[in-house]
């Protein structure tokens, strides 16, 4: 057989693990007259047939991407020229050994297409496949070959059990051809490398991005700026598939260092960055129009600040995990205000609540509300002293009016009800009326 005749095979290296879709592939292709040899990763048996075919087709997946046959056939491809389409069988992350593969820009999500129609239409659309195909539709001397092919391949079932070591990443479906339509850019424009998840134009070093670069994803993401062995690093700008903006500084693939983040709604957060979440001083403002300006840690509001809303309401003191906590003063939008302590967002502790119109009310609150004993001074100048109960008099106090009259008792809600405990008197009476029905008996 002449070296022109073992050009027109099509050679594919797989794993047992998806021998179903290996004995499909197979008959699809002799179907459309290709000749057809193979290799399974497991396979000790090595050839020069990968090297003398016209297309290599690497079935990818978890069981074989750290396989050295796997290595070693699309190796021999590339240093013989040999055109190579990668089939990712499943989800992978491929590693920095195998450059040539991550670079290839013929590469197919197989995981991707809930229709193998579609598939095999993208498949042999592809020129190195197309290339491929003998010049006659005859199968002449297929026979024999089908033989030798069906004796190395050993059809299993597929493994099931995946191991420990295998790792997943969140590649999507490339549909590269598309995505370079929209961007303007040509597959075969000069600094333009091909990764499992989009491509990437800009300096590299041991075939990973170093230095400046662009990265465009295949899910319409995209990141400008420096990288550092293949990691974002440096200043530069990020863009979500959903909207999303960063411009700023990066280390070790996350924003670290002064930043600027704008939402898709328009919110912007513009400060300090720490390992991917707002950390340290910055300002924040949301579509709404408030604004915090203070500090964060670990995307929270947390320490000292002021948010002001839209209405007009400031609050400036301390914030805990989004909430405030500890000290501060609030100023509502009619003027009142109030300073204090504070709990998940709500007056708690002790604290001073003053209205507009000199009315005010110095004490404990619980949950937002007056409670405990505290001072209360209406801005006629009434005034009470003595117990608050979810926010009202209740309990012992002093009323005091203007006028200089006093009364002094037991309240409830607001209500003067006697001189004397009212509880009290009522055990008094009920203790009467046991002891007057002892005496009956």
């Amino acid at each position: 057989m002449t070296d022109a005749d073992r050009k027109k095979y099509v050679y594919i290296v797989y794993s047992s693990k998806h021998s179903d879709f290996v004995s499909e592939l197979i008959s699809q292709l002799k179907q459309r007259g290709y000749y057809v040899k193979g290799r399974d990763c497991k396979s000790e048996i090595s050839g020069d047939a990968g090297e003398k075919s016209g297309c290599l087709i690497a079935v990818i997946s978890k069981d074989n991407i750290n396989s050295e046959v796997l290595r070693d056939e699309i190796d021999k491809a590339k240093n013989t020229y040999v055109p190579l389409v990668p089939v990712y069988a499943e989800k992978v992350s491929v590693p920095f050994k195998l450059t040539a593969l991550a670079q290839c820009r013929t590469a197919l999500n197989l995981y991707a297409y809930s229709d193998h129609g579609l598939f095999y239409k993208k498949l042999f659309s592809l020129k190195p496949v197309a290339d491929a195909k003998p010049d006659t539709d005859s199968a002449v001397g297929n026979d024999k070959h089908d033989e030798e092919l069906n004796t190395k391949i050993k059809i299993e079932p597929a493994k099931t059990e995946e191991t420990a070591e295998s790792v997943e990443t969140d590649t999507k479906e490339t549909n590269c051809d598309n995505n370079d339509k929209q961007r303007g850019i040509k597959h075969e424009e000069a600094g333009y490398i091909r990764f499992s998840d989009g491509m990437y134009k800009g300096e590299t070093k041991n075939g990973v991005p170093d230095g400046e670069g662009e990265y465009y994803y295949s899910d319409s993401s995209t990141y400008k700026g420096g990288f550092k062995l293949g990691k974002y690093d440096g200043e530069g700008e990020w863009t979500s598939k959903d909207g999303n903006k960063y411009k700023g500084s990066f280390r070790d693939n996350e924003f670290n260092g002064f930043g600027e983040y704008t939402y898709a709604d328009s919110s912007i957060y513009k400060g300090e960055f720490k390992n991917g979440k707002r950390n340290g001083k910055g300002i924040s403002t949301s579509v709404d129009g408030d604004v915090y300006d203070g500090e964060f840690k670990d995307g929270f509001r947390h320490g000292f600040g002021t948010y002001t809303f839209a209405d007009g309401s400031c609050y400036t003191g301390q914030f805990a995990y989004g909430e405030r906590n500890g000290t501060g003063k609030y100023i509502n939008s009619d003027g009142d205000e109030y300073e204090g302590e504070f709990s998940n967002g709500e007056f708690h502790g002790s604290g001073v609540f003053s209205r507009l119109d000199g009315a005010y009310y110095c004490g404990e609150f619980k949950n937002g509300k007056r409670d405990g004993i505290g001072v209360f001074v209406k801005s006629d100048g009434t005034r009470f002293e003595g117990r608050f109960a979810d926010g009202e008099i209740n309990g012992y106090g002093e009323l005091s009016y203007p006028n200089g009259r006093r009364i002094e008792g037991y309240f409830e809600n607001g209500e003067f009800v006697s001189e004397s405990n009212p509880t009290e008197n009522k055990e008094k009476e009920h203790k009467k009326s046991l002891k007057s029905l002892f005496k009956k008996k």
